[in-house]
């Protein structure tokens, strides 16, 4: 999982992590935690660290770029 997150965040600003807790995280950089390869430490979007564990991801999205459309420009 970490190697998925880590080329995704290669093409995109952050990646959205969902986990078993119905918990979800805006990610924009992740490294593995040192004393345990099982632990990932992201940092999210407010620069916050966050450990979590690889088995409790239950799904990863990639940042979902907005289309700017302008209404007058016809």
């Amino acid at each position: 999982m970490f190697d998925v997150i880590k080329s995704l965040l290669k093409t995109n600003d952050h990646v959205v992590i969902n986990f078993s807790d119905s918990s979800s995280r805006e990610i924009k950089k992740i490294e593995r935690y040192s004393k345990n390869l099982d632990i990932l430490v992201g940092t999210d979007t407010a620069n916050f660290l966050i450990y979590f564990s690889t088995d409790k991801i239950v799904t990863v999205i990639p940042d979902a770029h907005t289309t700017h459309i302008n209404p007058l420009n016809i």
